[in-house]
């Protein structure tokens, strides 16, 4: 299994090579701001900290606020969030340390808004997984381009690593017709028992209420694949993202995404990669 420094460094000559080469997204004005607007959160504590840095978003972002992490981790379960932006006063990382270590949010950017001139706390941001960070006060142009560059680039990854060398959603049908429901709902509870390494054809039919040969023979005529190497695949698409960000350790990752040893992941990762 090839260690960090390796594997790493891979991933993001890959995605060099291969995903930034795809066009950008349209860009609307010199800040680089997407035309559809994303959605972000907010959390902070001073209401008059967020009006403001809302007013800076108002163009390019739907804006939602939380004062805490447990509002935070609320409107994370509710809310489709893109980015998350954080400059509370206590100034505990622990937020962002949940999200990079969490396979659900790990894509997620965090950006941090630290005080100026403060070297221990630039240093506890890298250390939590921060993907960017500004001092206060913030420019509004360099907010805005920051937060553009971020989910620009997290939009190529996701978008080249989803079905990466595999198969297009619009491309798996019975019959020439795409089952969408149940293909949506294969990959939703795939990715909900990502972590868990008994993952299989039964735990699949019990919570989509079909019979085994039933489920076994829907797989094989959406993707021309078995079961097991569909789990397999969108383990690894989830693992890819997570590696081509900054994130936890490669063996953390690998059990995030179900693998029970750093070697069958490395093997099953440098074989569709």
């Amino acid at each position: 299994m090839p260690d960090e420094t390796i594997l790493r460094p891979l991933v993001r000559n890959m995605i060099a090579s291969q995903l930034y080469n795809t066009p950008a997204p349209l860009r609307r004005d010199k800040r680089c701001c997407p035309s559809a607007k994303h959605q972000i959160l907010i959390v902070m504590t001073e209401r008059i900290e967020r009006d403001e840095l809302a007013g800076h978003l108002r163009n390019m972002a739907d804006v939602s606020f939380a004062k805490n992490d447990q509002e935070a981790m609320n409107a994370l379960e509710t809310c489709p969030v893109q980015l998350v932006i954080s400059g509370k006063s206590d100034g505990d990382r622990w937020l962002c340390r949940y999200i990079k270590s969490n396979v659900r949010y790990a894509h997620i950017p965090f950006v941090e808004l630290i005080p100026r001139d403060s070297f221990a706390i630039r240093l506890q941001c890298l250390e939590s997984g921060v993907d960017a960070w500004l001092e206060k006060p913030v420019s509004r142009h360099i907010l805005l381009a920051q937060i553009d560059n971020l989910l620009v680039n997290r939009a190529r990854v996701s978008e080249h690593f989803t079905w990466s060398k595999g198969v297009e959603a619009s491309d798996i049908s019975p019959s020439g017709r795409m089952d969408e429901v149940l293909w949506t709902r294969l990959n939703q509870v795939i990715v909900q028992h990502l972590s868990n390494t008994a993952l299989d054809i039964d735990l699949l039919a019990r919570h989509l209420y079909m019979s085994r040969p039933t489920l076994y023979r829907k797989i094989a005529e959406m993707s021309n694949m078995s079961p097991s190497e569909v789990i397999t695949l969108i383990r690894l698409n989830n693992a890819a993202v997570l590696l081509a960000a900054p994130s936890p350790p490669i063996g953390d990752i690998a059990r995030m995404v179900g693998f029970t040893t750093r070697s069958g992941f490395g093997k099953a990762f440098l074989k569709q990669y």
